[in-house]
């Protein structure tokens, strides 16, 4: 990524933290999705960007209408940042590692997974 990619991401993310203080899920999502397009934009693989619209789909599009979870949408913003800082310096490996091993680590973020897909209206759990 160059500096004004870096520079994108860091905007966006500030933008996300915005419409969460705003109660405005459809604008962060909106934004969260330009934030991950960033990297998406750096491939030539038509067939992953493809898999990863769909996949992106069938785990947030559809099942939108349901409350989401204000304390997971600010841990991501925090793991974005942590991410773009580790990018910034230009510690790739830690970078990915960090989305290894964090970001996209099903045993960190299964607490907001549980709450977001399997509680009830009221927020209890299933």
């Amino acid at each position: 990524l160059d500096s004004g990619e870096i520079t994108r991401l860091e905007r966006l993310n500030r933008s996300m933290s915005s419409a969460l203080d705003s109660a405005d899920f459809d604008a962060y999502y909106a934004l969260n999705v330009d934030f991950h397009g960033v990297f998406l934009s750096r491939s030539d693989n038509e067939e992953l960007k493809r898999t990863v619209r769909v996949c992106r789909q069938r785990l947030y599009d559809f099942p939108r209408e349901r409350a989401f979870v204000p304390e997971w949408e600010r841990r991501s913003i925090e793991e974005h940042a942590s991410l773009v800082g580790l990018v910034r310096e230009g510690d790739l490996r830690a970078a990915a590692d960090f989305l290894r091993d964090v970001h996209w680590s099903f045993a960190v973020q299964e607490p907001f997974i549980r709450r977001y897909y399997f509680a009830d209206e009221s927020g209890e759990r299933a």
